[in-house]
């Protein structure tokens, strides 16, 4: 931890002594702790931060983003946010998946478990993060990360909603 050198060890023709020494190692050794500690936080790769407008009845969407990978990252944020529901009572689920890969025809799920929300169980605004699949986590520079609704309502259309992905540099 810093400490401050008392003003009485520096005085003018006071003699140096080892206890300012030892203060002064002290405290370069807790800036150096404190600067590796924020060299380690990565900053976040934005991949895809989205609003959906959907108008299709269909109950699977693929293909609707891709992004091509400019580093080595590993994703580590998913979301699927629904907005308002509105008066139309919403049944049915909503499922999105990111898939990735270096061909654009052979892609796998980043998720052992997509984000999915269940519209007559959960409240406006919910969310859903899913859980990612450790194999397929990790995306090398020049790979694809395609977006596909997975899974929407047959039965009404869910107009808009919400999805995030981000990865750090590895």
């Amino acid at each position: 931890m810093f400490s401050s050198i008392p003003s009485g060890i520096i005085q003018v023709g006071k003699a140096i002594k080892k206890e300012l020494f030892d203060l002064i190692s002290g405290n370069l050794d807790d800036l150096d702790d404190r600067l590796t500690a924020v060299e380690g936080v990565q900053p976040l790769i934005e991949i895809f931060n989205d609003e959906v407008i959907n108008s299709s009845s269909s109950i699977t969407l693929t293909g609707l983003a891709f992004y091509k990978a400019q580093r080595n990252m590993r994703l580590v944020k998913a979301e699927l946010q629904i907005f308002e529901k509105g008066a139309t009572p919403y049944s049915g689920f909503v499922q999105i998946d990111f898939k990735k890969g270096s061909d654009l025809n052979a892609l796998n799920s980043v998720f052992s478990t997509p984000p999915t929300l269940e519209l007559d169980m959960v409240p406006d605004y919910a969310t859903d993060s899913g859980v990612f699949n450790p194999t397929y986590q990790d995306v090398l520079t020049d790979e694809f990360i395609r977006f596909d609704v997975t899974l929407l309502p047959t039965a009404n259309i869910l107009g808009k909603f919400r999805i995030v992905l981000y990865g750090v540099a590895i």
